[in-house]
């Protein structure tokens, strides 16, 4: 007979707490698992969506499926949303049926600015983002909580998901996820050219695989989807009198466009895929010929850029990055387009979106002055700036294809993963062309950090899209090549946002913010403070520059700042704020608020936000140690790297390396009649500034710096 200990009240009340505990577990257990009520439910939860499907106003946002596994259509007005177990009604959903057998995506988001006047009441926002390892409930309009679930941490662009019914969640592929990219093959090779990209006066073209099928085009267009069987070699010819495509595609802006009704110099673009007897496909060959003594009488000699791109991902209304888009014919009528509120530069359009959703893959060709390919590259390509996306010259941004990657590696030493091709912005791109680039070249030997670049002409799919400048491209990993610090230890503030997306680099920022704005710089102790937050000698630098150059659309704008996070051995690595120099198109007597006269420290600004109001400089100008150690420093760079003597050389060479590629740009872009006279007249106007620019600050300077 099995005989049985009596417990003792201590372990009674131990093994009564151990059941608990269980019962508190299973019922929490409980709580997670979907009860089935009106067969409406969570299926599916992307915390992390950068590609895999946008919405209605083109913004690639975190999302949420619920599905209706009824035979009858479910009206959910009144449901709930909430990541807040303390308040499970934090977003009740509208008067929205989700049809018999069907779901309904609903964008754990807060509505973009440029999104707000596009959203009605039936937009589905939750005004809150999914984060990792937190809970997602779903409750009836009676309160009751039908579903709960825990999200995992998850990569991007990958969801949790279950099946109809299933309380078992998994990792898994979006339901919605689409891919048009074609799977290669690494056994079979791509396809062999009998001559690399170039300047020819004629060229046979030769196209070799081994034991494969060869399939090309000659237009910029796809291979693996426009293709043509390859039979015989290729003779290449001047393509410049053939119509024009991409030129001739739009819309491409909201404003009044002007499209080139001449025939643009044109290159030849081979695109070639292998495929092998059992239907694997290879990687594509892609070059680019400038066939003809007429090509190369107008190109060679600079630098040009090919950048290969499938035409769909630019100029179609799904996919374009480069034009205004389904985005905006489905949303136009949303918005009064004739009203004086009504912002054309922040349309909804395709041009106007961002992140990764809205990258393209491309192949990138940069060519020496000597004609030669120097570098070649595969990328995503967007179209980068604010205001810049509308103009018909758009600028873009190159990312390497695959993390780790670095664009044209080598070409900008000491720089970051990505680049840029710029135009000189709406200011600039019609003018000059160098502002930007001649203010980075005058700043270089000061405590400032500054962008290299490269001059330009651009062949888009073989069609010459103009003047650019090939220039670094201002994020984390610049600041980490140009300092040689972790990237991951880089803290970026650009226009008053954190690059990373971190919110202890922001609140970081906002307390450094919040002691300027509290304090009192007439007290020393408050300026050695400052001086213990901020690299100084960088500052003012900044500011001197800034002035100097009469950038007005400096201050509130184009702001970028950045410290290590954590200390460090490197010189870089003190923790402290330091500016950066970038878009410095508005300056230098682009127009009549930035002429040589301007008093730069209270006049000029085009929103009025000069020196003397300033956020940081209105402040620091109240200590007279600042004032007297930034007026130093400001005549020292006025007889040095400021004075016109060094400045002249400068100008001449940007006039002689630009005058040719801009007058072409310009009749490509504006004016078909331009001529050489004019842009000389453009230059003479800067010219004009740095001559007299000293004279004029000198005087400004003495006023505003006095004891």
């Amino acid at each position: 007979m099995k005989s049985y200990k009596r417990m003792t009240s201590r372990q009674a009340g131990t093994v009564a707490g151990i059941i608990t505990v269980i019962l508190a577990a299973c019922a929490l257990l409980l709580a997670l698992i979907p009860t089935k009520h009106e067969s409406v439910y969570l299926c599916e939860i992307c915390p992390h969506n950068s590609t895999v499907k946008h919405d209605d106003v083109g913004f690639y946002s975190d999302y949420i499926i619920i599905a209706n596994d009824s035979g009858d259509d479910l009206n959910i007005a009144g449901y709930a949303l909430s990541d807040d177990k303390n308040n499970l009604q934090k977003y009740i959903l509208p008067d929205v049926v989700i049809p018999a057998g069907e779901t309904l995506t609903v964008w754990a988001a807060v509505p973009n600015g440029i999104s707000m006047p596009y959203v009605d009441e039936y937009t589905l926002y939750t005004g809150f983002k999914l984060g990792d390892n937190e809970t997602l409930y779903f409750t009836a309009p009676s309160g009751e909580t039908i579903d709960a679930v825990k999200i995992p941490r998850l990569e991007a662009d990958m969801a949790f998901v279950r099946e109809s019914g299933s309380s078992q969640w998994r990792k898994g592929v979006p339901a919605e996820k689409t891919s048009d990219e074609v799977v290669v093959s690494d056994s079979v090779e791509p396809p062999r050219f009998s001559a690399p990209s170039g300047f020819y006066d004629e060229l046979t073209l030769s196209i070799e695989a081994d034991d494969c099928d060869i399939f090309y085009t000659v237009d910029g267009s796809n291979p693996y989807y426009n293709i043509m069987p390859y039979t015989h070699p290729l003779y290449i010819t001047d393509r410049s009198e053939m119509d024009n495509y991409l030129s001739s595609l739009g819309p491409i802006s909201l404003f009044d466009v002007y499209m080139p009704t001449e025939k643009v110099d044109k290159a030849t673009v081979v695109r070639a895929i292998a495929r092998s007897a059992d239907g694997a496909l290879s990687a594509e060959s892609v070059a680019t010929y400038f066939v003809g003594k007429g090509l190369h009488e107008k190109y060679a000699g600079r630098p040009i850029l090919s950048m290969v791109v499938n035409p769909e991902d630019l100029f179609s209304g799904e996919k374009g990055i480069y034009v205004t888009g389904n985005l905006w014919e489905q949303n136009c009528d949303k918005v009064d387009t004739e009203s004086e509120s009504f912002d054309h530069f922040l349309a909804l359009t395709n041009y106007n979106m961002r992140g990764e959703g809205w990258r393209r893959p491309a192949s990138v060709t940069l060519f020496d002055g000597a004609g030669l390919p120097v570098y070649t590259d595969n990328v995503k390509i967007g179209i980068r700036g604010n205001y810049t996306r509308y103009v018909n010259q758009k600028s873009f941004s190159l990312f390497p294809e695959n993390d780790g990657e670095i664009v044209f590696e080598g070409l900008f030493p000491n720089s970051g993963s990505s680049l840029m091709v710029r135009t000189g912005g709406p200011e600039d791109m019609f003018e000059t062309g160098f502002r930007d680039e001649i203010n980075n070249r005058i700043a270089e030997n000061m405590d400032l950090c500054t962008e290299k670049s490269i001059p330009c002409q651009l062949f888009l799919n073989g069609e010459y899209w103009g003047s650019y400048n090939l220039q670094e491209r201002l994020d984390e990993t610049y600041i980490a090549g140009r300092y040689k610090i972790d990237v991951t230890n880089v803290n970026l503030i650009k226009n008053g946002e954190a690059v990373s997306g971190k919110n202890s680099d922001y609140q970081t920022y906002r307390e450094m913010r919040n002691y300027v704005e509290s304090h009192d710089f007439t007290d020393e102790s408050v300026y050695r403070q400052f001086c213990r937050m901020w690299d100084i000698d960088n500052l003012i630098d900044y500011y001197c520059a800034e002035i100097f150059f009469a950038n007005d659309d400096a201050y509130d704008n184009n702001v970028a700042l950045w410290r290590s996070r954590d200390t460090g051995m490197g010189q870089h690595e003190d923790g402290r704020w330091r500016f950066i120099l970038f878009d410095t198109d508005c300056s230098d007597a682009y127009a009549e608020d930035s002429i040589a006269s301007v008093d730069s420290f209270v006049d000029g600004h085009c929103r009025g936000y000069n020196p003397d109001v300033e956020f940081y400089f209105s402040r620091l100008s109240q200590n007279p140690e600042f004032r007297d150690r930034f007026k130093n420093r400001f005549e020292e760079l006025l007889r040095g790297d400021f004075s016109y003597e060094r400045i002249a050389p400068m100008l001449d060479e940007m006039e002689s390396i630009y005058r040719e590629p801009m007058v072409l740009s310009v009749r490509r872009f504006s004016d078909p009649a331009y001529t050489a006279e004019q842009y000389e007249e453009r230059v003479e106007v800067v010219r004009d500034f740095f001559k007299q620019r000293g004279e004029y600050i000198w005087d400004y300077l003495t006023l505003h710096m006095a004891e």
